[in-house]
């Protein structure tokens, strides 16, 4: 149990301990507000107090000095006056739009500590940024058409009235001064373009607010009525079927297509319309290509030169989505001009598929007849067999030596040579072709064997052949098709 004089002790470090930590929390302390923000609107009751402990704040020891204080158009702060000003708290009436700043001396005094200090606040009194905005937005405008402008909306209270002065001014060239086409007090101003040119538009926005205008500023924006011109990029692939999307190291064949000057007509409740006029590429000044990757063939193509609306674009080697572009100025000096952008998916290049194999159907040796002695007529049917089937594909024959008429699958050979100069063997070759590229592709190599006398209506008995007539395995008939006739 403690004696009397150390609790005594022990209570004066605990308030010496108290009177230290009270001290350096002072020291922290900051002006905030009941429903902070960093700016408040004109007309706004505020309430601002000090972070200190309660316990400093509402002590008898404790006593400050509030003043608020505004900034005038000069740059110097001016007092307002303000209802109790050595209360804890400083509630305040914020009359007006403007830069204020608050202030706040405080005391606090005990047995066994003591401090003071000053510290301010400032803070901005405004209502929200107001703007002007279009009614179609849009980066230009052509002549006839209609276009509202309004003041964007701001909360500034039940009480609070807005007055609006419009003036819109144009002008058609640097040189030429301004010029005033449109008045208007009213909330909202609707103005028709009647020709090309630059255009202004001024507001003089106040706001009356407890019988006094707390908010007044100029708003302008710019505006231009320009030529519009419309247009698109295409592309074709090259050497492959137009569609399906282009592959890495592709070559495209782009163009600016549609190229048409717009104009459009409004007349309220009466016209409402777009009038296009084509433009003829031939009679366009200017052409620029770009790209986001990729190159630009800058040969000649197709045996013959390029219109300058085409360009040859070989698409890169990664595949993904590339942007494209082609600025056209029609007369070169930036009065009827557009840039058109094409976004183009380029995917990982496709492997060719696999060779199939053809198999070439007749028999062998081939016999001929005279026709007449000493000349030797020989002449067969050949058909060609494969498992690739495409219904745009075309089979393409060819012979070593005489002629072949080909009808699809099939083709009819013949070949006149002397008894004596005959060649020993023919080889045929078939592929089967479609887009430019080869799907599948066979030959043969048949012997021939010329008569030994003149035909008297039978055929000649054949002679053998040695295994060096042919020299691929599809030149005699698989076993399931040696019992089919011969095809003459």
């Amino acid at each position: 149990m403690l004696k009397p004089s150390s609790f005594c002790r022990f209570c004066a470090m605990i308030l010496v301990f108290a009177a230290i930590s009270l001290s350096a929390a002072a020291y922290d302390a900051k002006i905030v507000a009941t429903q902070d923000s960093e700016y408040f609107l004109p007309g706004q009751r505020v309430t601002f107090k000090l972070d200190l402990p309660e316990a400093v704040i509402y002590n008898s020891n404790f006593s400050c000095n509030w003043a608020l204080f505004i900034k005038s158009q000069n740059g110097q702060s001016l007092r307002l006056p303000t209802p109790s000003a050595t209360t804890k708290e400083f509630d305040v009436y914020l009359p007006r739009s403007g830069s204020y700043e608050v202030r706040c001396s405080y005391r606090f005094s005990s047995q066994h500590t003591s401090f003071s200090k000053n510290i301010t606040r400032s803070f901005e009194v405004k209502f929200h940024d107001a703007t002007i905005v279009a009614t179609p937005e849009a980066a230009a405008y052509s002549p006839g058409e209609t276009i509202t402008f309004s003041v964007s909306p701001g909360d500034h209270g039940a009480d609070a009235r807005e007055y609006f002065s419009w003036q819109i001014v144009t002008r058609t060239g640097t040189r030429i001064p301004w010029q005033t086409v449109k008045k208007s007090n009213a909330r909202t101003c609707s103005f028709t373009i009647p020709q090309l040119g630059e255009y202004q538009v001024y507001c003089s926005y106040r706001i009356l607010h407890g019988g006094a205008y707390s908010h007044n500023q100029i708003l302008s924006r710019k505006f231009n009525s320009e030529r519009i011109l419309a247009g698109a990029i295409t592309y074709r692939r090259i050497g492959r079927e137009h569609t399906g999307t282009p592959q890495t190291g592709e070559n495209l064949l782009l163009s600016v297509v549609d190229l048409a000057e717009l104009q459009k007509i409004i007349i309220p409740g009466v016209v409402n319309e777009e009038r296009r006029t084509p433009v003829e590429p031939d009679s366009v000044r200017i052409w620029n290509w770009q790209a986001e990757s990729g190159s630009f063939d800058e040969r000649r193509a197709f045996e013959k030169p390029l219109p300058a609306w085409s360009k040859i674009w070989e698409a890169p080697h990664k595949p993904g989505w590339y942007d494209v572009e082609c600025g056209v100025d029609v007369y070169g000096d930036g009065t009827l001009a557009a840039t058109f952008t094409r976004a183009i998916e380029v995917v990982r290049k496709a492997e060719p598929p696999a060779l199939s194999n053809i198999e070439i159907l007749a028999p062998s040796p081939i016999t001929g007849t005279f026709s007449p002695r000493p000349t030797v007529l020989f002449s067969q049917l050949f058909v060609a067999e494969t498992s690739r089937h495409d219904k745009h594909a075309i089979y393409i024959w060819e012979a070593s030596a005489g002629t072949i008429d080909s009808d699809g699958r099939t083709a009819a050979w013949a070949h006149s040579c002397s008894r004596d100069a005959c060649p020993e063997s023919v080889i045929i070759t078939c592929s089967l072709v479609s887009s430019g590229r080869t799907l599948a592709k066979g030959h043969g190599k048949f012997a021939l064997r010329p008569p030994t006398r003149r035909a008297t209506g039978a055929s000649e008995q054949a002679e053998p052949v040695s295994s060096a007539a042919s020299d691929t395995t599809n030149l005699e008939p698989s076993p399931r098709r040696k019992n089919r006739p011969s095809r003459h």
